[in-house]
């Protein structure tokens, strides 16, 4: 159970000492184990996950398909329902309004809740990616305090005091994290493209984003070359261009990378940008190494 016990380190105390049995349509009682209610906490904190993500964060690997059976009990129960794509194949799993309810706290609940509403399979697949993009961003020990982005929806309408519209003059990226570097620690936002935008979109998601206050630098990946190729092109012609842009006194880095070389080269695949190409294991090296006082002046490091 050290798995559990790291994913969720206040659920003991949270829960009740007795747990309750859950009832199923068909007469029968299912008892929650410390398992479960982990299983259903992290499920929570995600607007959805699959069967492989919850065998290898909550089973051994000689467990090889006791996961399902496990899965399929909570299902019956109605605490988990599947996710359907559009071609009716089961994507993954959330919670029921019944999971959400046996939940130990009020603010999983609220956040259970208001993920209930993305179920279509282009949300599906951008949050699967941005969890594996996490995967290999959590792995540098530079890296901390990762947020995805419902966590920093709800930061930043906060600090801003309202909810990202069109006009609330400010960007929600996919994820920030905090980057440690020799010199300070920069927050950095994640910014994950699949499919183009139009140019006036991107021009104004590119102006909040080099003019934010909210963090340092910002790494975008892109589907592939050609899209990565477009992105900085027009990138470059707001910080040509843009007036609003060229007279802010601290433009944010801006560093691009492609999908398929984050998550086939981890550590090592490069980003491209503002200042010299690094990849997160360079820059740990880099960091490691470099006498204090010594720093790129685009990205602090």
């Amino acid at each position: 159970m050290n798995k559990i016990n790291q994913i969720t380190p206040s659920f003991r105390k949270n829960r009740p000492l007795r747990q309750p049995a859950v009832s199923t349509n068909k007469d029968t009682r299912l008892k929650l184990t410390d398992r479960d209610y982990a299983i259903l906490i992290f499920v929570a904190t995600n607007r959805f996950v699959t069967s492989r993500q919850i065998r290898d964060l909550f089973w051994q690997a000689a467990d090889t398909h006791n996961h399902y059976s496990r899965l399929r009990k909570l299902v019956r129960a109605g605490l988990l329902e599947y996710l359907v794509g559009d071609n009716s194949s089961r994507l993954g799993y959330r919670l029921t309004q019944k999971g959400i309810d046996v939940l130990p706290s009020e603010i999983l609940k609220a956040k259970a809740i208001s993920h209930r509403s993305f179920s279509y399979r282009t949300s599906f697949d951008h949050d699967k990616l941005l969890q594996a993009i996490r995967g290999v961003i959590e792995k540098s020990p530079l890296v901390s305090g990762y947020m995805p982005e419902h966590e920093v929806r709800s930061l930043l309408a906060l600090r801003h005091g309202k909810e990202e519209k069109k006009d609330s003059g400010y960007k929600v990226p996919d994820g920030l994290f905090e980057l440690k570097t020799d010199k300070k620690t920069l927050r950095v936002a994640i910014e994950l493209e699949l499919t183009m935008k139009s140019e006036v979109r991107y021009r104004k998601i590119f102006r909040e984003l080099l003019t934010s206050t909210d963090f340092d630098v910002v790494f975008t990946i892109a589907a592939n070359e050609r899209m990565t190729e477009a992105l900085v092109a027009i990138a470059n012609q707001v910080k040509a261009n843009d007036p609003i842009v060229r007279d802010w006194p601290k433009k944010r880095g801006l560093y691009f990378a492609t999908l398929e070389k984050v998550l086939s080269e981890g550590q090592k695949a490069i980003f491209k940008g503002d200042g010299p190409p690094f990849s997160l294991g360079s820059l740990e090296t880099r960091t490691s190494k470099k006498p204090q006082g010594q720093h790129n002046p685009n990205t602090g490091c």
